[in-house]
């Protein structure tokens, strides 16, 4: 089961966000800082869900995944969730430095929107780095 762990911001909420990750198959637990969700990664934790605090990552967010190893940052699929972003937005996450953005709205299609970015990730992510690939699961 691929673990999923959840740091919460004003525009997601936590225990629904944990719910709609369950329900997708992931074992989802919550974090309460970016110091936390650091560690989660480091054991094994392939989804990384971040609640915005409005216009993009806060700076202590933004921090801590820049400091994550390469080799960590490959391991995980990160997710940022807010009111101002637009489900699947290619263009906007890459400038955030994350893999997915989920519009607040589309909060209930956590779980699926996850597992369809962990599958793709795990495609790309294949050829240059077979462990961390091997992260995602089968």
């Amino acid at each position: 089961m691929k673990r999923a762990v959840v740091l919460a911001g004003p525009s997601l909420q936590t225990e629904a966000a944990l719910g709609a990750l369950a329900a997708a198959g992931f074992d989802a637990v919550a974090a309460a800082s970016a110091a936390e969700v650091r560690g989660h990664v480091e054991v094994g934790a392939a989804v990384v869900v971040l609640g915005s605090r409005g216009e993009g990552l806060d700076a202590a967010q933004a921090a801590a995944l820049a400091a994550m190893p390469p080799v960590l940052r490959r391991g995980c699929v990160v997710v940022l969730v807010g009111p101002d972003l637009a489900t699947g937005d290619g263009f906007r996450a890459f400038a955030l430095g994350v893999d997915l953005v989920v519009a607040s709205a589309d909060a209930a299609r956590l779980g699926e929107l996850a597992g369809a970015a962990v599958g793709a990730k795990r495609v790309l992510v294949a050829p240059l780095d077979p462990a961390a690939a091997g992260r995602f699961g089968v």
